[in-house]
């Protein structure tokens, strides 16, 4: 059962009396959540009791400034990040972690020197990565024609995984490069048993087969676009 909320924790009064007349019905559900549910320990517990599987959780970004500049500080933490994982994974609970690159105030640095090395140390066991991508008629995609930094206007690169802006601080084919790459080394066999031992060892079987029905990158899926072929143009701008 998946619950199509956001942010079913918001209020916690409510979500624990949910959660705990949901334990006798033995049933095994998942959601999206900010990882501050974390925060309170009573509630992972009650999650873990009425059959919570597996969280999806907005990381958004490891960089401070690219969180404040998005206006997601309030809520996504950096330096609460470790902690908060290792409640969920305390309880058996498996996480998915969403990760959007290509913000103005990125770098290569702080998304492929540091992406990894934090999701390694947090445990999570799957990432979705996804370009920022702004979307025809957006006001985003309105103020960057107007700086001349969109890349292409054709529909079928507006995916999510292939780069179709120029953001301030990093080349587009870098942001591309970085994209693929990061998400190989995610799911190299290094990476995945870095990950596992932050898992109760009862979890591995279901660790494994996750990250193994993941290994195929998920922007090879989108139809007509090639993203290596497209990098290999990004890299003649």
């Amino acid at each position: 059962m998946q619950f199509w909320d956001d942010n079913p924790h918001c209020d916690l009064d409510w979500f624990h009396d949910l959660l705990e007349k949901m334990i006798p019905l033995k049933k095994w559900w998942l959601s999206q959540v900010c990882l501050n549910v974390a925060d309170n320990e009573e509630t992972v517990k009650l999650m873990k009791a009425s059959g919570c599987k597996g969280v999806f959780v907005g990381i958004e970004s490891v960089s401070e400034e690219t969180l404040k500049d998005q206006n997601k500080d309030a809520v996504n933490i950096v330096e609460n990040y470790i902690r908060q994982t290792r409640t969920l994974l305390k309880y058996g609970l498996g996480i998915v972690g969403a990760i959007m690159f290509g913000f103005d105030t990125d770098t290569k640095e702080s998304l492929f020197g540091n992406t990894l090395k934090l999701a390694e140390k947090m445990g999570i066991t799957l990432l979705q990565t996804h370009l920022v991508t702004p979307y025809p008629h957006s006001d985003y995609f309105k103020i960057l024609d107007r700086e001349n930094r969109l890349i292409t206007r054709e529909a079928r690169y507006y995916n999510g995984y292939t780069a179709v802006h120029r953001p301030r601080n990093i080349h587009p084919a870098d942001l591309q490069e970085g994209f693929i790459n990061i998400r190989k080394k995610f799911y190299s066999w290094p990476s995945v048993f870095k990950r596992m031992l932050k898992h109760n060892f009862l979890k591995y079987p279901d660790f494994l087969a996750w990250n193994a029905m993941f290994r195929q990158p998920n922007y090879q899926a989108v139809p007509g676009v090639d993203a290596k072929e497209w990098l290999k143009y990004l890299k003649t701008l």
